[in-house]
């Protein structure tokens, strides 16, 4: 291999490795409320109330692997919620197309507790 070669055969590995970087960097965006691994933390919700109509059931943690963990938060927080896991569903690529539907609370089970929306199963 000439000097030639061997600059040209460095530069495509110094491109490569730059690009690599460059898309380990940008995979670590995340929308507000979602992780770039998928997961929807509770804690980036409102979850206070005053009643148990005040609250909503939506699906947290993971939702690349199909997590069907439901938790409660403000109805206030629906439109946040809903971005972030629209976010994830394009991302991921899985949630509800492989997934299957998950079996949603009943109504009665979303509860406003000391001041906290809860889910009881």
């Amino acid at each position: 291999m000439n000097r030639f070669q061997a600059r040209q055969s460095w530069g495509k590995r110094l491109l490569w490795s730059s690009l690599c970087v460059g898309a380990f960097v940008l995979s670590m965006q995340a929308p507000m409320g979602c992780a770039p691994n998928g997961f929807i933390d509770k804690k980036d919700y409102n979850a206070a109330c005053s009643k148990n109509e005040d609250c909503i059931a939506v699906i947290a943690e993971d939702l690349c692997k199909c997590s069907c963990n439901y938790i409660g938060i403000n109805k206030s927080d629906k439109a946040k919620y809903e971005t972030a896991s629209e976010t994830v569903r394009k991302t991921c690529g899985t949630f509800g197309k492989t997934c299957g539907a998950c079996a949603e609370p009943a109504p009665r089970n979303i509860q406003c507790e000391n001041k906290v929306c809860v889910i009881k199963l």
